[in-house]
């Protein structure tokens, strides 16, 4: 009932939603069944746009991609990786397998060591656009990335009200993004 009363709270402001019931290991606060999970997202589905859920989820990924299909929400199938960014094959291998798995997006968080790990995460980003990709490059170094990716082709850019490993504080992010993409 309280994430029900929640997304319905947003949702008077008029903006597309994106539902999502992370695990743990992939930045979720709190340790969920796979049953329980299923249930939020059936009662979540209804009232967003699109459905977030996690590459190595299994049969809740299957379960979830059935949910997505009956609401008619837009699927977005994502990989976390927090210590590092993965090399140009496993990028490739993540994005295949993701698109197998019936992604309409495809969503890769990766953290970023160095400005190489942003610069590669960016040219994939721009190599493989038409596979609808949404990228970011966590941590400080790739803070860039939340305004920079855009540009590639990433698909949408995200920052928490309560910003923390390299996202970009709501109000600075929203000016960069006026800024640079009028």
């Amino acid at each position: 009932e309280y994430v029900l009363s929640e997304v319905k709270e947003i949702k008077k402001h008029n903006l597309p939603l994106i539902g999502t019931i992370r695990t743990k290991g992939e930045g979720g606060k709190a340790r969920i069944s796979d049953s329980r999970r299923i249930a939020l997202y059936q009662k979540i589905a209804p009232f967003v746009e699109a459905i977030d859920v996690e590459l190595i989820s299994g049969s809740t990924l299957r379960e979830v991609r059935s949910i997505a299909s009956k609401s008619k929400n837009i699927l977005i199938v994502s990989h976390h990786n927090f210590s590092k960014t993965p090399d140009e094959r496993e990028l490739k291998e993540i994005s295949e397998k993701a698109l197998s798995h019936g992604a309409d997006i495809i969503k890769i968080a990766a953290f970023a060591q160095n400005e190489n790990d942003v610069v590669r995460l960016f040219e994939f980003t721009s190599r493989n656009k038409d596979k609808k990709l949404v990228t970011i490059a966590l941590g400080a170094k790739g803070s860039i990335s939340r305004l920079m990716f855009p540009l590639a082709g990433s698909l949408m850019t995200y920052t928490s009200v309560s910003p923390s490993g390299g996202q970009v504080p709501l109000g600075e992010l929203i000016q960069g993004l006026r800024l640079y993409y009028p």
